[in-house]
């Protein structure tokens, strides 16, 4: 089975388990499984290259498409969408970004002031399936290793194609 661990972290903070998340619709991986990564850094980076799908109103989340079209959300805090000015945008729907550039700058001090708000959920939208390699570890900003990941197809049994990157 192919997998690959070239995926930087989004954010720096503490990794930990989606399934621990205070969030049904993460913790239950009803969007797909992945991680969430306990916000304690300003920065916010594309983990791959790829496409900004989208930005969420005010700047709370990002989705990604990676160039082997692989979905990723990128979900800044919970609940955090109803917290005016905390997000500043540096990028656009439809940018083409490089693993490590800049997404979103977070005032994550202020998303901190609120239970659980920074709790931040990385969400792999196309049934792929993931092993965290540094739990309930901090991370860095763009650090790679952080975990591994196995493609879709893959997890199907369909192992045509490379698979080994996103």
């Amino acid at each position: 089975m192919k997998t690959t661990r070239n995926f930087l972290s989004p954010m720096t903070g503490k990794i930990m388990d989606i399934s621990t998340v205070p969030d049904a619709v993460f913790s239950d991986r009803i969007m797909g499984d992945g991680f969430a990564v306990e916000l304690d850094g300003k920065n916010i980076v594309a983990p791959v290259d790829g496409v900004v799908a989208s930005v969420f109103p005010g700047g709370h989340a990002v989705c990604m498409v990676t160039d082997n079209n692989c979905q990723i959300l990128i979900h800044i805090g919970l609940e955090t969408h109803r917290m005016d000015d905390v997000y500043e945008i540096h990028v656009r729907d439809g940018q083409r970004v490089r693993a490590g550039e800049l997404l979103i700058r977070a005032d994550y001090r202020r998303i901190r002031r609120n239970k659980n708000a920074a709790i931040s959920p990385v969400v792999f939208l196309g049934g792929e399936k993931i092993k965290l390699l540094k739990e309930n570890q901090r991370v860095w900003a763009g650090e790679n290793d952080i975990i591994e990941i196995v493609r879709a197809e893959n997890i199907k049994g369909n192992t045509e194609g490379s698979g080994s990157t996103l």
